[in-house]
């Protein structure tokens, strides 16, 4: 049986592309993004709005990492040099029911009102590395249109 050597090098990638798709991917979701080839991406974490005020309130959405996020979130104040410096707060709102959670959550933060106009951290960690992952915000004072 003779194979020509365009047909083997197609039948070759043919092969390679399924084996990646099965064998690679976690998930579809992750076969769309691409992010099922990393075995060992991190946990993240983002705040929305980055600016508030004191009293108001942030959307926190946590993606856990390869391994998880380790729950709870903590918030810390900022330091002069960009340092964690002193906890704040902590919430139970992501991860509510495990140690280790494995799916993106979104939940929503009041700011105290004793928190003066400085930058805050949101943090979580990630299971694997058991590193702080950090998402920055601001309180702050914003004064209403027509007052000088």
């Amino acid at each position: 049986m003779d194979i020509n050597k365009p047909t083997l090098i197609a039948s070759i990638a043919v092969v390679f592309v399924v084996g990646l798709v099965f064998g690679g991917f976690t998930n579809i979701d992750d076969a769309i993004t691409g992010q099922g080839i990393r075995r060992d991406r991190l946990t993240t974490i983002s705040v929305e709005p980055t600016r508030v005020q004191a009293d108001g309130r942030i959307t926190v959405t946590v993606t856990p990492g390869s391994e998880g996020a380790e729950r709870p979130v903590y918030f810390y104040s900022i330091g002069d040099m960009g340092q964690l410096r002193v906890r704040m707060d902590v919430t139970y709102g992501f991860c509510p029911h495990n140690n280790v959670c494995k799916d993106q959550q979104t939940f929503e933060y009041k700011i105290p009102s004793t928190w003066s106009d400085r930058t805050y951290a949101a943090t979580v960690v990630d299971a694997r590395t058991e590193e702080k992952i950090v998402a920055l915000f601001e309180v702050g004072y914003e004064e209403p249109k027509g007052h000088a």
